[in-house]
């Protein structure tokens, strides 16, 4: 809430109250996803929330919003999600650059993919991908973006890398198989 303008606030503090605990659960949940999904285009600076690219997208599994990665690392079940990863690649002030698509497509995940998915994919969007001693390790974020990229002959894409050699411990366990 610390971003809404004042009128936003003022309405949003009336209608909470008067919303059931349930409601308000998936109201701070839609909240939650909101401020995740503003991290799929980091690289754009915005002033109001409303201007958030995905603030109208819906939380679901179509969407990747919820995408995490579980694993036990030392006796101990860890879980990183995407957000997790996108919090690091800022602190970190991690860019988005302009990779070779073809770069990548020995690391996509082999499926078939829905045709309408990959076609409404927008590259405006970075991709993330993970980098291990040089190479791309595998494309963490963007499967379809970076299918759509490829398909159409388009020769780069927006993408955020993970170097894996200088991440967290825990990262590079989760995602070096």
């Amino acid at each position: 809430m610390w971003h809404r303008d004042r009128e936003d606030r003022r309405r949003s503090f009336y209608t909470d109250r008067r919303l059931s605990s349930p409601d308000k659960r998936n109201r701070r949940l839609e909240n939650k996803t909101k401020k995740a999904m503003k991290y799929l285009k980091l690289y754009e600076n915005f002033d109001e929330e409303e201007n958030l690219p995905g603030s109208d997208i819906p939380f679901d599994a179509n969407t990747g919003a919820d995408t995490s990665w579980t694993a036990d690392i030392g006796g101990k079940k860890v879980t990183i999600t995407l957000g997790d990863i996108n919090v690091y690649l800022d602190e970190n002030r991690v860019p988005v650059e302009e990779i070779d698509a073809e770069s990548i497509e020995d690391i996509l995940i082999k499926t078939d993919r829905d045709p309408n998915r990959v076609e409404s994919a927008d590259l405006d969007f970075p991709i993330i991908v993970s980098k291990f001693n040089g190479n791309f390790y595998s494309v963490l974020d963007g499967q379809h973006r970076a299918v759509k990229s490829i398909q159409n002959n388009i020769p780069t894409i927006k993408a955020r890398i993970l170097d894996l050699n200088s991440a967290p411990e825990e990262y590079r366990k989760m995602f070096i198989r």
